[in-house]
């Protein structure tokens, strides 16, 4: 207890026995630090080695400092993103918000479990998915930075005007994805569902960007006759395109997604919103026993 030896001075002032009331002080030192509950985080530190390939990369930064870059890059080339990518990055988070209060509960049932169950919390979110320490996953995780941020920032600090203004609303999408990731990732508050939701959505979003990003480049090159500015943006907007492609249809929802449905993913029974005379299905055994007693 906090102050014990200067209590037992005032109640004993002529005590002598200074060893005894050491030995006492540092015997309820021990006491409040084992009776102490430890203070949870509401942002667990990321672990090395794992986590999605962005966000593991510049969790270090925090979402403050990523939090500013995209502000900066939205106020920089307000005139190019469209409104409709703007209205996405907060509308597509705003929604997965409110998916994971009201229909997985903040994550209750997972953070409920007992320390001996194999699935608790803190197994469950010591990875995003059993290959993240895989040599492979590392390389990938380099890889997507390159071609998704590094290239891209420089050629918008560096590049033609009308490069810099193709590239920039996928940069500024992608960026805003990497935030989502980086707050989600390892916080126990959040469902492991709503985690993957973040990448899979807005990866889902990118694709018309990508898309639109490689034809605006080529036409691009064609009005310019094949200035080196506009066959680099060829050349970057092409190798994001196919990167981001076999990111969402391999990566995601080939690799990641089925780890997703195992048991370790548990989300709580409650009746969601249903379309008009349209009930939901019943689980297996209560058709069948409807079936025998009728």
């Amino acid at each position: 207890m906090r102050g014990s030896h200067n209590k037992i001075n005032r109640i004993y002032p002529n005590n002598s026995t200074t060893i005894t009331i050491m030995s006492t002080t540092k015997k309820d030192t021990t006491d409040e630090k084992t009776i102490t509950p430890t203070k949870q985080l509401l942002f667990k530190p990321m672990p090395q080695n794992t986590g999605l390939p962005l966000a593991r990369l510049f969790a270090s930064s925090g979402p403050t400092l990523q939090i500013l870059l995209a502000m900066l890059i939205a106020y920089r080339y307000y005139p190019v993103i469209p409104l409709r990518d703007l209205l996405f990055c907060i509308l597509y988070p705003s929604y997965l918000v409110f998916a994971n209060q009201l229909r997985f509960q903040s994550n209750l049932l997972i953070r409920q479990r007992p320390k001996d169950h194999p699935h608790n919390i803190s197994v469950v979110m010591s990875k995003f998915f059993s290959g993240s320490d895989d040599t492979w996953f590392k390389k990938y995780v380099g890889l997507a930075a390159v071609i998704g941020l590094v290239l891209p920032l420089l050629t918008i600090f560096y590049g033609q005007s009308e490069v810099k203004v193709l590239a920039a609303p996928h940069l500024f999408v992608l960026w805003c994805q990497i935030i989502g990731e980086s707050i989600v990732m390892f916080n126990p508050n959040v469902h492991r569902f709503i985690t993957l939701l973040v990448p899979v959505g807005f990866s889902v979003y990118r694709m018309n960007l990508l898309v639109e990003w490689y034809l605006g480049s080529v036409s691009l090159m064609n009005a310019d006759y094949a200035s080196a500015g506009s066959i680099w943006g060829v050349v970057l907007s092409s190798i994001n395109l196919i990167f981001w492609t076999y990111n969402l249809f391999v990566a995601l929802l080939l690799k990641i997604t089925p780890e997703f449905l195992s048991e370790d993913c548990e989300y709580p029974e409650m009746q969601v919103i249903s379309l008009p005379f349209v009930g939901e299905p019943r689980p297996k055994y209560e058709s069948k026993l409807s079936s025998i007693i009728e």
